[in-house]
């Protein structure tokens, strides 16, 4: 009916947007209660037995409509062993690493979630980019709350600075471990590694 006309967009890419602004919003709602319980020690982990590859790709299905200059691989080892975790805050972590993976990817490319088993009988998850990424100066500082990469003013990367921060305590949480391997202009790639289910 021409309300939302517009020289540059189409009704449906504004409704996109909005869309994306609201995912945003509540993403970001989230991760500041998260935030909250987790230093207040009020958030309850309900573990399970977790298919991390069935995971993984259900996460992967969800963030795929958000982009369509990326291509998302995802490589599992054959009887790959279930983790005895929370299966909606691994998800969520997992969440927060593909978002990033996008956000600091801004010109596309191959994002991989590779999965194994690991020593000592843990499960390794590697999600991995060919963005930007990090300078050595901030490796240290990825994980603190609040802390964004600086990407050289670039207005495509937006964040609040809460995703691998919040990332870090659930894996914690879990018992695991994350960690960080990224050369400034090279790319990104962020390890997870949880206990296996006995």
């Amino acid at each position: 009916r021409g309300g939302c006309a517009h020289p540059n967009f189409t009704c449906q890419q504004m409704f996109g947007i909005v869309d994306d602004q609201i995912a945003r919003l509540n993403r970001l709602v989230r991760g500041v209660l998260n935030v909250s319980r987790l230093e207040a020690g009020q958030l309850t982990l309900r573990r399970e037995r977790v298919d991390l590859v069935r995971l993984a790709r259900k996460t992967v299905e969800s963030v795929r409509t958000r982009t369509r200059i990326h291509q998302f691989n995802l490589i599992a080892a054959p009887s790959l062993p279930r983790v005895w975790g929370d299966a909606d805050r691994l998800e969520e972590v997992l969440l927060n690493l593909l978002d990033n993976a996008i956000k600091y990817s801004p010109d596309g490319g191959p994002i991989s979630i590779e999965m194994a088993a690991a020593c000592g009988g843990d499960v390794q998850v590697a999600v991995s980019d060919a963005g930007l990424g990090v300078p050595a100066g901030e490796m240290e500082r990825i994980f603190d709350k609040f802390h964004r990469v600086d990407a050289s003013d670039d207005q495509t990367v937006y964040g609040h600075g809460l995703g691998l921060y919040i990332s870090k305590k659930l894996i914690e949480a879990h018992g695991g471990k994350i960690w960080v391997e990224s050369r400034a202009g090279l790319g990104t790639k962020f390890t997870v590694r949880l206990p296996a289910a006995r």
